[in-house]
């Protein structure tokens, strides 16, 4: 069995009406209430980062004001739950604290800021970081054996794990994952697990190609993969599948709310698919695209995300307009041969 990718899913939310005073916290048994935590500031508007990795150092670029801070980060992979990013490297994962995440609560949201930080290393042996339940993430090695991260503890600068139960023995080879509301969705050898309120549902591929990244606009309930030279769609609330043609896909991307999908092709031109799997618009955005090494592509609520490692640049895309590029991010110093984002 190859090795697998560290992937980690997001912290679970806690839903309430409305915000409570600061007399009447309910948080759910989660010590840092509305998602603050000491030395945050809370602003009006999403703090969206991007974290860009050339192998060993990451850089930490604000969004809003453009500044950049670069930190050390051993990584062949790099991944994000929306604050915390894991960089892992022979069986050990760097983390950092991005500095800026969102909270939801109930039909608002918090957001908050801080300065990002390196909080150090910890060894889980084989493992690939995949998803969460409650406060902690959870790490799964080849063998379906899990240990969990803290989260809570990760948020006081702190990393603590333990080991904890084997993963739905029907999830064999798990290579992807994503965290949804309460749903924690995991790319397995024969089809997608989904797992919510302590049941499991295997959803079986469209055809003989599997997963191996799952794409989603964070939070959405509709999820991309690339299945061969296919790109699928699965509909978490109706369990089903939908599939499109697109040419070479290296990447795609469910943007959910009858936004239709992003997919990256392997001749580095990025394509805008309708629900229905008609084009709606494209773009050429990479020259030469490394398929040993794809470029990343994701997406917020507004905007999207594509490294372009050889011109160190990563490409903003405006795609509820054609697709257009509405800046050109330089990363400086630090070549993006890996990418995420954070502050969702």
């Amino acid at each position: 069995m190859r090795p697998l990718r560290p992937l980690l899913a997001v912290t679970s939310i806690v839903l309430v009406a409305a915000c409570s005073s600061s007399g009447d916290d309910d948080t759910a048994g989660d010590q840092h209430g509305h998602g603050h935590v000491e030395g945050a500031v809370e602003e009006a508007e999403a703090q969206h980062r991007l974290v860009v990795a050339d192998g060993e150092r990451a850089s930490v670029i604000d969004l809003l004001d453009g500044s950049a801070e670069t930190f050390d980060l051993p990584a062949d992979s790099v991944q994000t739950d929306g604050r915390f990013v894991f960089g892992s490297k022979d069986g050990t994962a760097t983390v950092l604290d991005a500095g800026s995440w969102t909270w939801p609560h109930g039909d608002h949201n918090h957001y908050y800021r801080q300065d990002a930080a390196q909080l150090g290393d910890t060894e889980l042996a084989d493992g690939t970081i995949v998803g969460a339940f409650g406060s902690d993430t959870l790490a799964i090695d080849a063998d379906g054996a899990v240990t969990t991260v803290d989260r809570d503890a990760l948020e006081d600068g702190e990393l603590t794990t333990a080991a904890d139960d084997d993963i739905d023995s029907s999830c064999d080879d798990p290579d992807g994952a994503v965290r949804t509301g309460e749903q924690l969705v995991i790319a397995c050898a024969d089809g997608v697990l989904v797992t919510e309120d302590g049941e499991n549902d295997l959803v079986p591929y469209p055809g003989e190609e599997r997963a191996r990244e799952l794409g989603q606009r964070p939070r959405a309930t509709e999820l991309a993969a690339v299945l061969g030279d296919e790109v699928a769609v699965l509909d978490l609330g109706g369990r089903t599948w939908t599939t499109m043609e697109s040419p070479s896909p290296l990447a795609a991307v469910a943007l959910g709310a009858d936004l239709g999908v992003l997919v990256l092709g392997e001749d580095g031109t990025l394509r805008h698919y309708d629900a229905t799997g008609e084009q709606v618009a494209e773009r050429p955005l990479l020259e030469n695209p490394d398929l040993e090494n794809p470029p990343s592509l994701v997406a917020d609520t507004s905007r999207a995300y594509v490294n372009d490692a050889e011109a160190s640049v990563v490409h903003e895309i405006d795609y509820a307009d054609s697709l257009r590029i509405a800046r050109g991010i330089q990363t400086g110093d630090v070549t993006p041969l890996h990418l995420v984002e954070t502050g969702w």
